[in-house]
């Protein structure tokens, strides 16, 4: 993301008790949070890495400064990031869909002459279909009965599942760029669950070899 909404009203309400240091902190921590897309890190040599200073300097103004983000399995999440991310993917994903929409038109054009009146009309079709929002995945996300029912076909008990979506919510939270906006997150789950099951299949056959 090469750039992300900033009003300065709202900043200075949320940020009055900041001192000069913590300002410089945070701004550069919303800085790589929204330029990588993704949550922050939870090790504070990292964070002090982002922030361009020294671990100890970094803990100065660590507590102040994290009070903006939440920290959820290892990551500092801030729900007004997300939202702004999403914002933007979405508007990105309808500019795309503008621009794609307006190269078929163009090729769909055709021009049909009249004898009787000697006029030119021009003949468009305009293909409406209701445009697709991707968007990330929710911080809380969790497999519903159907997500769950599928993984049980492919072979799975419940502490498997438990465990494979406790990796799925992991891996795509901490997932940057365009690959990381999904259309239909129950479709993106169940393509985890095939190919986590073809994985252990040799496994599964290397026991039932033993066995026999």
């Amino acid at each position: 993301m090469k750039w992300y909404e900033r009003h300065p009203s709202d900043y200075k309400d949320d940020t009055w008790h900041l001192t000069l240091a913590e300002h410089g902190a945070y701004t550069l921590l919303l800085d790589h949070y929204y330029s990588s897309e993704a949550p922050l890190p939870e090790a504070d040599r990292a964070l002090s890495s982002i922030c361009a200073c020294g671990l100890d300097e970094w803990l100065a103004v660590k507590d102040n400064v994290l009070s903006f983000f939440t920290l959820k399995r290892g990551r500092y999440f801030s729900k007004k990031c997300e939202s702004i991310l999403n914002k933007a993917a979405n508007k990105n994903a309808a500019s795309a869909k503008r621009v794609s929409k307006y190269r078929k038109t163009k090729k769909n054009v055709t021009h049909i002459t009249s004898v009787s009146n000697a006029s030119t009309l021009h003949n468009i079709t305009l293909h409406k279909k209701e445009s697709k929002k991707g968007s990330r995945i929710s911080e809380d996300w969790k497999p519903n009965e159907a997500n769950k029912e599928y993984a049980i076909s492919k072979g799975f008990h419940n502490g498997q599942i438990q465990t494979l979506a406790d990796k799925f919510l992991n891996y795509w939270l901490g997932a940057t760029g365009k690959n990381a906006i999904k259309l239909d997150w129950d479709a993106t789950w169940r393509n985890k669950v095939i190919n986590e099951a073809e994985r252990l299949a040799p496994k599964q056959d290397e026991i039932g070899d033993r066995i026999r």
